[in-house]
């Protein structure tokens, strides 16, 4: 094939097929040098641009396959797997206002797209559109009612509108449909803890913690909510599981600090307050004004921790 050659739609359409058929196989930079070679002598022919488009994004080449997408959609306008190609390829580079008009292109001509309607929610909840965000979940959700993602973004995208009690139910569906998401887990219980249903929070948060035990955020909301219900041998339990995890967390420190002063054991109060300082000086100043170590405060070594310069 040389630049002089001119080909038939059998030709194009055996090219078309080897190319795409080199996608299948990951053979990524054959495709790329097929296309160009065969966009040279045929540059109108859209199933090359995509093939080449498909290759290059794959590659790593993002810029470069947005350009062939591009051209698809200029040759085949109605060609919605170009327009959503484009959109996830523009979406993958932060483009996110340009991957929203390319998605709406391919839902205007393929309007049963789930995967489009979850990605255009992805790319409105990444610019603030919240409100278009859960509409995008809802039409995904309408089409594909058991897509996990759909329903854990719309809780996020809800948590972000302080709709909290829509987004306790939307973490709940995709708990019913993947209930080992430590995540939707950890999420819903920091909804509850913030609603003040602190028992229904700990337990969401133990079912976080059994899926993965290492995620430290989850004991710090866990040890908050047991405090919140005066639980506080429970929570000094708690908060060593999160200083196992993490030996130089001054916020642990300090929150045990508190605890053990809230219970009159000064020693322990004071070893954790001395070693959150240590971590991070400002606890210093936010122990003066505590009126959890008012129980302490008179004690001499407190006011020697606090007052050092």
């Amino acid at each position: 094939m040389t630049e002089h050659q001119e080909t038939t739609p059998n030709q194009d359409r055996t090219w078309s097929g080897f190319s795409e058929r080199l996608n299948e196989l990951k053979a990524y930079e054959q495709t790329v040098s097929l296309c160009e070679r065969a966009i040279k002598i045929n540059p109108d022919n859209h199933d090359y641009w995509y093939n080449l488009g498909t290759a290059l994004s794959k590659l790593g080449r993002y810029e470069k396959a947005i350009t062939s997408y591009y051209k698809v959609v200029e040759i085949k306008p109605d060609d919605h797997e170009a327009w959503y190609n484009l959109g996830v390829t523009l979406l993958d580079l932060g483009k996110h206002e340009k991957a929203i008009a390319a998605y709406d292109k391919s839902l205007a001509i393929r309007p049963d797209d789930h995967e489009a309607w979850y990605n255009l929610g992805v790319a409105l909840f990444s610019v603030g559109r919240y409100e278009k965000a859960v509409t995008a979940y809802d039409k995904a959700l309408a089409i594909k009612p058991d897509d996990h993602g759909s329903w854990y973004n719309k809780g996020n995208t809800l948590c972000k509108l302080d709709r909290q009690e829509e987004a306790i139910i939307s973490f709940g569906r995709a708990l019913t449909i993947k209930p080992d998401d430590h995540q939707a887990w950890y999420n819903r219980g920091v909804i509850l803890s913030d609603l003040g249903r602190y028992k229904k929070a700990i337990i969401s948060l133990d079912r976080a913690l059994e899926i993965k035990p290492d995620k430290s955020e989850a004991w710090d909301i866990r040890n908050a909510a047991l405090k919140s219900l005066n639980k506080y041998e429970k929570a000094s339990i708690s908060y060593n599981k999160v200083l196992e995890l993490d030996q130089k967390s001054a916020h642990t420190l300090y929150s045990l600090a508190c605890r053990y002063a809230v219970q009159n054991k000064i020693g322990q109060s004071l070893k954790n307050l001395s070693q959150a300082i240590n971590c991070a000086p400002q606890y210093r100043e936010a122990a003066e004004a505590d009126p959890d170590f008012d129980r302490i405060r008179s004690d001499r070594r407190f006011q020697d921790l606090v007052s050092k310069i």
